[in-house]
C-alpha cells in the first residue's frame, strides 16, 4: 500500500497554518515527498501490506521479506494500528531530519545491498533461552565479533537493547517472586517458567550472537563493506536511528 493518501492528508494539515508563505509551503511539500521516497526504500509499504494480510488472515507471499508469523506475533499484529503507524513514522522523519538529510539518505539507500542487510536486523531474536541453545559450541572470532559490534553501533541497536534488558529484568523479577511464593506455600515449583539470569555484559553478548545468526550467510568482507558505506554517511545513520527506534517503540504498544 502506498503512503500517498496519508501524505496528502499530512500536507493538508501543514497547509492549515495560515501564516505559511508559498515558499514555505513548497518546501514542506518537497520534504514530505522526500520522506515518502525514503520510506519506500525502507520498504514500509511492504510492512503495511504484511500487517494487513495478517489481520485479514491471508497467506504471506513467498517474495515478502516477512514470513508467516507465530501465534504470539499474529496476536500482536492483529492489534496493530496501521493508520497510527503510517502517520507516526512520517511525523518522526519530518521532525528529526532536514530535507537535505533526507536527500542524502535517499541516495544512500538506493543501494539494495544496504536495505537487504538492514531488513535482516528486523528479525533479531530476543528469546535468550533459544539463543543460548543455538549458540552452544559456537564462538565468534575477534574479527567477526568486531564487525558485528560495529553494525550494532551503526544501526542504533542500543535503544532497543536497553528496552529489552528492562523487560528481561522484569521477567526475572516476576519469575523469582513466583518461585519464592510457591516455595513458601510448600508447593512444587514447576520448571515451565525458566529464565537464564544474565548480567548486562552477557545480555549484550547474546545480542551480538543474535545479530550474527541473522547475518550468518554474509562473509566478513561483505559486512566490512556495509560498515564502510554507513560510516561515511551520518545522514544515513540518522535515518536508520529514526526508522528503527520508531518501529520498535511503536510495536511495543501492542505487546
Amino acid at each position: 500500500m502506498k503512503l500517498f493518501i496519508l501524505i496528502f492528508l499530512f500536507m493538508v494539515s501543514a497547509y492549515s497554518f495560515g501564516n505559511q508563505t508559498s515558499t514555505e509551503q513548497n518546501e514542506e511539500v518537497t520534504k514530505i515527498v522526500k520522506i515518502n521516497q525514503l520510506l519506500e526504500l525502507f520498504e514500509v509499504d511492504e510492512w503495511i501490506d504484511y500487517v494487513k494480510r495478517v489481520k485479514n488472515d491471508e497467506l504471506i507471499p513467498a517474495y515478502f521479506s516477512y514470513s508467516e508469523p507465530s501465534t504470539f506475533e499474529r496476536n500482536i499484529l492483529i492489534k496493530y494500528d496501521l493508520t497510527g503507524y503510517a502517520s507516526g513514522i512520517i511525523k518522526q522523519f519530518n521532525k528529526h531530519l532536514t530535507t537535505n538529510e533526507l536527500r542524502a539518505s535517499i541516495e544512500l539507500f538506493k543501494r539494495p545491498f544496504l536495505i537487504k542487510t538492514l531488513k535482516k536486523l528486523d528479525n533479531i531474536s530476543f528469546d535468550y533461552s533459544q539463543i543460548v541453545s543455538e549458540s552452544k559450541g559456537i564462538s565468534l572470532s575477534d574479527s567477526r565479533s568486531n564487525l558485528i559490534r560495529s553494525i550494532y553501533n551503526l544501526t542504533s541497536m542500543q535503544v532497543i537493547v536497553d528496552y529489552e534488558f528492562k523487560k528481561y529484568q522484569l521477567l526475572v523479577t516476576h519469575i523469582t517472586k513466583t518461585k519464592e511464593i510457591l516455595k513458601n506455600d510448600k508447593k512444587t515449583v514447576a520448571s515451565k517458567d525458566k529464565v537464564i539470569e544474565l548480567d548486562p555484559k552477557r545480555f549484550m553478548g547474546l545480542v551480538i550472537i543474535s545479530i550474527n545468526n541473522e547475518l550468518s550467510k554474509y562473509k566478513d568482507v561483505e559486512l566490512a563493506e556495509f560498515i564502510r558505506i554507513l560510516k561515511k554517511s551520518k545522514d544515513g545513520q540518522k535515518s536508520i536511528q529514526v526508522y528503527r527506534t520508531f518501529n520498535y517503540l511503536y510495536s511495543q504498544k501492542f505487546i
